[in-house]
């Protein structure tokens, strides 16, 4: 049993040290004929807004020498109708769910918390932000989430240095999950390409340089999020210090190593 929150007054118990990457695995139990989702800690959902969002126009997925570029606009049906349409799916799920919540005002943070901890198996907030965001304006959104019932978990930028993670603890993350994928950013000369996140078997590799960085500037647990796909990369992840580590990708292509990693554990 971990315990990620021991300051937080409803604490933040996970049974196992796994999650799922948000953006990777879906709303709900999308992939539970592929994992048996009892094996995890938590299900982290795909990313949430405020208000429903329609997908991007442009291709939403392209594979570039080992590469995938994902571009999908963050479609979702917005938390509200969420809380209305997969409240039955996320209570009857064999382990807690915490909402990936990609919010950009401070008011929409406060009432999601309060909504969303009226669930009885949502047992936290993971908070995801734009790669440009200012540390400040992360910081406000992250104190407006904490003021609810939920401990909140902040996932840092790609490019996010120690100050971005020593701001979003001041304002009251729990633990900081390192980190979001990198961003592809199309141009005239390859405008085939979409704009997007990029994973990719590197990510693993800067996962790992940023956890040597933050673990010595921040006090909260760190979460190895990012291109883990072997039992040895995951293990790598856990001498290096993390509390837990978040499973992506590879549900997709390969999810016997998904499961391999699981069972290894």
């Amino acid at each position: 049993m971990i315990e990620l929150a021991p300051a937080h007054k409803t604490g933040l118990v996970l049974q196992r040290p796994f999650l799922t990457v948000a953006g990777t695995w879906g709303f709900a139990d999308e992939y539970a004929k592929l994992i048996d989702f009892s094996q995890l800690g938590a299900f982290v959902t795909n990313p949430l807004t405020w208000s429903p969002r329609q997908p991007a126009n442009a291709n939403g997925a392209v594979t570039q020498n080992g590469d995938i570029i994902l571009h999908t606009g963050l479609p979702n049906m917005g938390i509200r109708n969420a809380m209305k349409r997969l409240s039955g799916k996320w209570k009857r799920l064999p382990c807690p769910v915490i909402p990936h919540l990609a919010l950009d005002h401070p008011d929409h943070a406060w009432r999601a918390a309060e909504l969303l901890a009226q669930h009885p198996n949502i047992i936290g907030i993971e908070l995801g932000f734009r790669h440009d965001i200012h540390p400040q304006d992360a910081a406000e959104i992250i104190e407006a989430a904490v003021d609810g019932e939920l401990p909140v978990i902040v996932r840092t930028p790609h490019q996010a240095d120690a100050t971005f993670a020593q701001r979003a603890e001041q304002a009251g993350a729990v633990a900081l999950t390192v980190c979001a994928p990198a961003r592809y950013s199309a141009t005239e000369e390859d405008a085939t390409l979409p704009s997007g996140r990029i994973y990719n078997a590197a990510h693993v590799i800067q996962v790992a340089t940023r956890i040597d960085t933050l673990k010595t500037q921040v006090s909260v647990p760190i979460i190895g999020s990012g291109g883990i796909n072997t039992v040895e990369q995951a293990a790598q992840l856990f001498q290096q210090g993390v509390t837990a580590v978040q499973l992506g990708e590879m549900v997709w292509q390969h999810p016997q190593r998904i499961r391999d990693i699981l069972a290894a554990a």
